[in-house]
């Protein structure tokens, strides 16, 4: 998938070598970040709102030229802008130097004066470099504020019209509590700037949203948090980019707070939060009273009950300064799984936040991305629905509904179907409704790529070694529970039977050393068509790109699967000695497992969304389309979006009467 990393609590270490910095960042795993760029005015320059450099105030000087700029220096800007933040000018530079790494900067914070001469330089940002969220800081945080007062922001100056209506909202709390007319209207006038400012930005292909920090979380206005109270004043025109950590931290459990407003969050903020016991803070009740009293929210609105862990980390954070203790991913107080599971399964972007760690922050950045990495797979508190589609009227009908993960249906000439859950095959059978287990002898850890021999009699599995957990295929008897290795090499992964049966078709990992490597690709092997044993050596089919799926055509002329060799994954096929491979998607999605109907006239593929994960990615729990074509390539339209991906199609699930085809959706439980 593809993680970004925010780069405030990492800018020490840019500065000291921005190519090196973000090309470890890549090598890393990330693929995306997220800068914080100085869009305000200063007391040496301002922005132009013309063109979006910056240039010396008072000055007549024409617009244009590029500036050389100090990178070593505080953001460009006069030399007093905090090193976090970068300058327009400058930002440019930064961005192409990560674009040249492979990165992309989707995101990008945006801290300002005024609001409206800066939208000129968000329409250039996002023109030229492709930024397609603008963050703004939620207006009670007052971010720059806090900056100058810790001595590393700009000149005080005179206060600019955004600064004014910032401090009216987080102005009297005792107003706030009772609803004051003063504060909803400061607070619906600063709503009507950014819903602007959304409309200005929307024709670059850019959008407006809101970040929080747990202030505005604890304070309650009308029954909701303060920040979402200001999104919902904003009608649904600027959305919301909140940070699990801080959500914790003014007393919200993030999951449920992401679902409740799932409409408008568009991307996240990960942050662990440390919740053990601060042996500093003797008085936490004592400072977090005062804490609140003064500066977090309305007096008597926080509910406390239950939050004896979030009361010390605010309190703790009363005493230091504002600093809340950064955790290493995955062993703090904030349930990350269940935010990642959040983020998939809308399709938003998952950004890292680092504000501080106790050893090196570029190993806690890196810890941070091999934690989420680590969760592409993760499906727990998911149900499976197996489902059958009407190839010609769209009508889908649900079959039977399973508490847990059930994959890879094949249907078989009996009617009933064969599916993987939990290391076995099992056999369903509509009519009765019931479900009976497979005897696949020694393979009791079978994966969700398993195909019926033609005339149904054997059942060939890919089975996950208890040793190497590296994927063999054998050939099984359901009959008598025999199991044959058919590939003595791994991890290989079946795909395809063909039908004469003299052969199978399979994904496989393979290391040729040199310049190649490790390769990816479509092998195929004979094998003894009544007992499946092999009969010869694998015979590499593919050269060239990530090669999966290959499915053998009703005629067997053909092996049809899905490669990146140009770019996206894409369906393709070829002759079946790997001859003439040919390009049948051409479409701006990742296009998986394409299954030829047994008549041989249609192909369904499973498609995911370009830009939500690495082409050669297929991962569960997200939004996905189920495509169908004719078998020459033409006609592809969508049969169905579901919340599905890994493990709803991958291997072919035709009804034998090439009219319904059996799918797995999938079902998120959640707060």
């Amino acid at each position: 998938m593809r993680f970004g990393l925010n780069l405030y609590g990492v800018s020490g270490e840019l500065r000291k070598d921005p190519e090196e910095f973000f090309a470890r960042l890549r090598r890393m795993g990330y693929r995306e970040i997220e800068p914080c760029i100085w869009l305000g005015q200063t007391g040496a320059e301002k922005v132009c709102a013309a063109c979006g450099e910056e240039r010396e105030e008072n000055s007549n000087a024409a617009c244009g030229g590029e500036r050389e700029e100090n990178l070593s220096a505080a953001g460009g800007a006069g030399g007093n802008i905090s090193s976090a933040f970068w300058s327009v000018a400058e930002a440019g530079m930064l961005l192409e130097k990560a674009a040249k790494a492979g990165l992309q900067a989707s995101s990008a914070h945006i801290f300002v004066g005024e609001l409206e001469p800066a939208l000129p330089a968000m329409k250039r940002l996002a023109e030229e470099f492709g930024i397609r969220q603008f963050v703004l800081p939620f207006p009670m945080l007052a971010e720059v504020e806090t900056e100058r007062e810790a001595g590393h922001g700009t000149e005080r100056g005179a206060v600019c019209e955004i600064e004014q209506e910032a401090a009216q909202i987080g102005a009297c709390r005792e107003e706030q509590e009772t609803g004051s007319d003063v504060w909803r209207e400061a607070a619906l006038a600063y709503a009507a700037k950014l819903r602007h400012a959304a409309e200005v930005l929307a024709p670059c292909g850019a959008r407006l949203l809101l970040h929080n920090g747990p202030e505005e979380i604890a304070l309650r206005i009308d029954g909701k948090t303060a920040y979402e109270w200001l999104l919902d004043a904003c009608g649904g025109s600027v959305g919301a980019q909140p940070d699990a950590g801080w959500l914790w931290c003014g007393g919200e459990d993030p999951e449920a707070f992401l679902w409740r407003n799932e409409e408008c969050v568009w991307s996240l903020h990960c942050k662990d939060i440390c919740a053990k016991a601060s042996p500093e803070t003797e008085d936490a009740d004592s400072a977090l009273s005062s804490m609140v009293c003064k500066d977090v929210c309305v007096k008597g609105s926080l509910e406390t009950d239950g939050l004896a862990v979030q009361k010390d980390i605010r309190a703790r954070a009363a005493v230091s300064g504002g600093k809340l203790p950064d955790a290493v991913f995955g062993t703090g107080a904030v349930d990350l799984a269940a935010c990642f599971q959040f983020a998939r399964a809308h399709g938003i972007l998952q950004i890292v936040d680092l504000d501080g760690s106790e050893g090196d922050i570029m190993e806690a950045a890196a810890a941070a991305i091999r934690y989420l990495s680590g969760l592409t797979q993760y499906r727990d508190d998911t149900a499976s629905i197996l489902c059958s589609l009407d190839a010609d009227t769209g009508e889908l009908v649900q079959m039977h509904r399973f508490d847990e993960i059930i994959e890879a249906p094949n249907w078989l000439k009996d009617g009933s179907l064969y599916y993987n859950s939990n290391g076995r095959i099992w056999r369903y059978i509509p009519e009765t409704d019931r479900i009976e287990p497979v005897n696949t002898g020694s393979c009791v850890n079978c994966n969700n790529d398993h195909v019926p021999s033609p005339d149904n009699r054997l059942l060939a599995v890919s089975e996950n070694g208890v040793k190497d957990w590296s994927s063999h295929i054998y050939v099984t008897d359901p009959r008598n529970g025999t199991a044959r290795l058919a590939t003595v090499h791994s991890p290989s992964y079946l795909h395809g039977w063909s039908p004469d049966g003299r052969e199978l078709a399979y994904c496989a990992f393979r290391d040729h050393g040199g310049e190649e490597g490790m390769q990816v690709d479509i092998y195929t092997i004979a094998v003894d068509p009544s007992t499946g044993a092999p009969a010869g050596e694998e015979v590499r089919r593919t050269f060239g790109g990530f090669n999966d799926g290959p499915e053998y055509s009703p005629g067997g002329q053909h092996i049809w699967f899905n490669s990146t060799r140009t770019g996206l994954m894409q369906v393709w096929r070829m002759n079946r000695d790997g001859s003439a491979p040919q390009q049948m998607t051409f479409e701006p999605s990742n296009n998986w497992f394409g299954h030829v109907s047994p008549d041989g006239a249609r192909v369904v593929y499973l498609s995911y969304q370009k830009g939500e994960q690495d082409p050669d990615e297929h991962l569960p729990n997200m939004r996905v389309a189920l495509k169908m074509m004719n078998y020459d390539g033409s006609g592809s339209r969508t049969l169905l979006e579901f919340f599905g991906g890994q493990g709803s199609i991958n291997v072919n699930s035709w009804s034998p009467d090439s009219r319904k085809i059996a799918v797995v959706l999938y079902e998120l439980n959640h707060r």
